[in-house]
């Protein structure tokens, strides 16, 4: 696996323009609609960098350009050379490839209570959280959901309250996944990647 991340605040040069003509055009028109300049810029630059690693790693322009979503929006590859995942959290990019499919969140921490958090926890989670979870505590409960269903591809269509963060092991569909925390070099965040085992 490989995994780049980056903080958008410290990027100074901006995104080539050939980038544009190499993205789905899905895709081109998707970060189109986005309503501010600042979020265009944080989803050209993931996947600019997703375009430099899948050549650093002997794909071409023409793979990147040929990448599919799923009927529930979830890019990927037709041929299954390559697995990837993207996350944003402003001012923060996550990008991993891999050769097994993969899920990766990051969240940026803020003010986030247990009120906001209570519809999309599972009983069990909520149970271990208890009354009054740190910030870190949530984060790191909604950033494994978050890998998680990114891995599994179908966003919402499957309740994030269906999903078990507190254990060990997830099912969907009677393949098992696993969670793992991501170190990386940024204050107040968490990450996680979510794989098939």
């Amino acid at each position: 696996m490989l995994l780049k991340w980056l903080n958008i605040k410290e990027v100074e040069e901006d995104v080539p323009n050939g980038l544009l003509r190499i993205l789905p055009k899905k895709k081109q028109t998707q970060i189109e609609k986005y309503r501010t300049s600042t979020l265009r810029q944080m989803h050209y630059r993931g996947w600019y960098t997703l375009t430099e690693m899948l050549i650093e790693t002997g794909f071409s322009h023409t793979d990147v350009s040929n990448i599919q979503h799923n009927k529930y929006g979830k890019p990927f590859d037709p041929q299954k050379r390559f697995f990837f995942s993207i996350s944003y959290s402003y001012p923060y990019i996550l990008v991993a490839t891999s050769k097994s499919e993969i899920g990766i969140d990051i969240e940026k921490h803020s003010n986030i209570t247990m009120d906001e958090m209570e519809l999309f926890l599972h009983p069990e989670e909520l149970d271990d959280l208890g009354i009054n979870p740190s910030q870190s505590d949530l984060y790191d409960v909604w950033s494994k959901k978050e890998a998680i269903l990114k891995l599994i591809g179908k966003g919402f269509q499957v309740p994030p309250e269906t999903i078990c963060t507190t254990k060990p092991e997830n099912k969907y569909l009677d393949r098992l996944i696993t969670t793992q925390s991501l170190s990386l070099p940024f204050k107040n965040v968490s990450a996680f990647i979510a794989k098939y085992r």
